[in-house]
């Protein structure tokens, strides 16, 4: 009943009932409700990994805190716990900014159409002042920046993912999972799923591999551990057919990219599932790999506010570490147990959609 329920319904009570589950409000009152509601979606990860492989127990508070107690970060209000998003007023609200990478400076005075030498968090925060933050957010997705308005509810979602039925196979299994994604979602998600019964082969990028190695590397140790790892540059042709071979012998492939950067690739999941009968892809991104936002990016905390997931008294305030991450990660992993028994498909799991999901549990 439980594996029927998350696959085959696209309504939002099946869903609900089971993450609300042990997450009532009358239990682990010292905690935030949304957080209240992960120790329901922690019993239904217990449950469907027994019933396809072995039961795993997680604390998903201990979880989602993880990456701060490696690293030693502690809740900044304004300021993200790692540092390299803010939340930022604009005329008529607020937005979440991700800077990154120096790449991502560098696109600052194209967004602000500013033409100034020396930028920092200061001088980003008086142009973001003058700005409307619906606009904002739109000129930044054209730049390729992650930028996020805190919408004044959280966006009305029907389930934390879609669900496209594959076509079964003669066996559903875990089995051999190819890992195609990076920083924290995608490897937590498959990590749960290593410690279900699944052998793990971490597929990474010569050309850009995991910046958790050197951002995270407690984490991204701890997430790998027990993984099989295989390096391969992509656009050589004989690596390239090497990453084919992989996810054709593959029976669960994760991947955390958009769906422009997988068909680069020639790895479309819905065709390659649909070539390959009892295949399950979990499909990780931002604001998913269908619809009009399928190519923003987004990263752990922007996505959160996105989706609404943020404190909003007595102004915004970032409600943990990059949440949507660690959360992605858990529910992905429920879902892939769940389409795995029922037979394969592709799960299109997107950061925004499931902080907007628990966020809208917990109001």
């Amino acid at each position: 009943m439980l594996l029927h329920a998350l696959t085959s319904s696209t309504g939002d009570a099946s869903w609900r009932d089971l993450a609300a589950a042990g997450g009532d409000a009358e239990s682990h009152p010292d905690l935030p409700l949304w957080q209240r509601r992960l120790v329901g979606a922690s019993a239904v990860l217990s449950m469907a990994s027994g019933r396809v492989g072995r039961a795993v127990e997680i604390d998903p508070v201990e979880v989602v805190n993880q990456r701060a107690r490696l690293r030693g970060l502690t809740p900044q209000g304004t300021v993200a716990a790692g540092g390299s998003c803010r939340l930022l007023p604009t005329q008529d609200g607020w937005v979440a900014m991700s800077l990154n990478r120096p790449p991502d400076w560098e696109l600052v005075p194209a967004l602000f159409r500013i033409e100034q030498t020396a930028w920092d968090w200061e001088s980003v925060a008086s142009a973001t002042g003058q700005t409307v933050a619906v606009e904002l957010e739109s000129w930044a997705a054209e730049l390729g920046l992650a930028v996020a308005a805190v919408p004044a509810d959280p966006p009305p979602v029907d389930a934390p993912w879609r669900i496209s039925p594959g076509r079964p196979g003669e066996s559903c299994s875990l089995g051999r999972v190819i890992d195609l994604s990076a920083l924290w979602a995608g490897p937590l998600c498959t990590s749960l799923l290593r410690r279900a019964g699944a052998e793990v082969i971490t597929v990474e990028s010569s050309g850009r591999p995991d910046a958790s190695r050197q951002g995270d590397p407690d984490l991204h140790r701890l997430l790998h551990e027990g993984n099989r790892s295989v390096l391969l540059d992509f656009d050589d042709p004989a690596d390239r057919d090497e990453l084919h071979r992989l996810v054709d012998e593959a029976d669960v492939v994760v991947s955390a990219a958009r769906i422009r950067a997988l068909q680069q690739l020639e790895l479309d999941p819905f065709t390659t599932v649909e070539r390959r009968p009892g295949l399950t892809w979990v499909g990780i991104s931002a604001y998913g790999l269908t619809g009009r936002w399928n190519n923003r990016i987004g990263y752990g905390d922007d996505t959160a506010v996105a989706g609404g997931l943020v404190n909003r008294k007595p102004t915004p305030s970032f409600a943990g570490d990059a949440v949507a991450d660690p959360i992605t990660g858990i529910y992905a992993a429920v879902a892939a147990l769940a389409v795995v028994a029922a037979g394969g498909g592709v799960i299109d799991i997107a950061l925004r959609d499931v902080a907007a999901h628990i966020a809208r549990l917990s109001r």
